[in-house]
């Protein structure tokens, strides 16, 4: 365990003896983080695209005081793990697989593996797309998962769709793919950006204005806009995942339905043809469901409970 790991817990309204790690990846250092201490087994959490481990903190929290142990990391590229551009902003990845590596790296690392069962993966956004590639390949086999808007598919316009085909397949033929893909501010992180009553996250305001707060304490947690490679390799993990067979596992999946940044319609094609998931959609959730409203989450971790309580967990 190296004791120079940074890990904000004051600042992630997180309990206070979680402790921080590096595991190295191939060439690339991820820091992860756990708290242990529970006696009701252990959440592998896989957190979205732009987020890193004290975003968590509120959640990491409501895990422990269910008597849960919890590990998390920041992926490649994001958080206060290795970022491979000159540019720290982008995030930029050659492949997906590259985001099994850091799974591979995670779920064996001594520390990790210590953790006692049983084991639940939480997964949300881009987590989901990783967590469900290591299901179906067993880097990772838990009693039970739940996804919080699962990234298997992304909210784009049919103008949008044809625009971003056409970029990827220039930035191929010409060797642009680490380009950010065109926006309002590429470069900087999205709260920075947009305002709450605009944002597509979550219909909460201390939650967002705590995601700001995050940012003005330590810079180093943003990410800009995704690549054009990023989203050309992402969209080609999405539509494999479209095609293969579903986790056999016992698996709780939560969307909002006022989600506008993965697309509902993939997900509700999965849980039809995934005979051991279970669909709850919840009325305004927007993406970050795990960070909405009281009131939604009041209904999000009794969903949650009764889950787990079915499973035996």
């Amino acid at each position: 365990m190296s004791n120079d790991t940074p890990l904000y817990c004051d600042l992630a309204n997180a309990p206070e003896h979680g402790r921080a790690l590096w595991v190295m990846s191939g060439r690339r250092r991820l820091r992860c983080a756990i708290w242990d201490g529970g006696t009701r087994g252990t959440v592998l959490l896989f957190t979205g695209r732009t987020e890193y481990i004290e975003k968590y903190g509120r959640v990491v929290t409501s895990l422990t005081e269910r008597g849960f142990n919890v590990a998390t990391l920041d992926w490649r590229g994001q958080g206060l793990s290795d970022r491979p551009l000159g540019d720290p902003m982008k995030g930029h990845v050659g492949g997906f697989d590259a985001y099994q590596m850091d799974v591979e790296a995670f779920c064996t690392a001594p520390e990790i593996t210590a953790l006692p069962g049983p084991h639940v993966l939480l997964c949300h956004s881009m987590g989901g797309c990783i967590g469900m590639r290591a299901l179906l390949e067993e880097r990772v086999e838990p009693d039970a998962v739940i996804m919080s808007a699962p990234m298997l598919g992304l909210t784009m316009t049919p103008v949008q769709r044809i625009a971003l085909d056409v970029l990827i397949r220039l930035s191929a033929r010409f060797d642009f793919e680490t380009v950010y893909v065109p926006g309002r501010q590429s470069s900087r992180p999205y709260v920075e950006t947009a305002s709450f009553e605009e944002n597509v996250l979550t219909g909460d305001r201390d939650h967002y204005a705590w995601f700001a707060k995050h940012l003005e304490a330590e810079p180093g947690f943003g990410l800009g806009a995704p690549t054009i490679g990023w989203m050309a390799r992402a969209g080609e993990e999405m539509e494999a995942l479209s095609h293969a067979p579903s986790p056999e596992m016992p698996l709780l999946m939560l969307l909002g339905e006022a989600e506008a940044v993965v697309s509902s319609a993939a997900i509700r094609a999965f849980d039809a043809k995934a005979p051991s998931c279970r669909l709850v959609e919840l009325p305004e959730a927007k993406h970050e469901i795990l960070m909405e409203t009281p009131a939604i989450r009041q209904t999000i971790w009794g969903e949650i409970d009764r889950f787990l309580v079915d499973q035996g967990i």
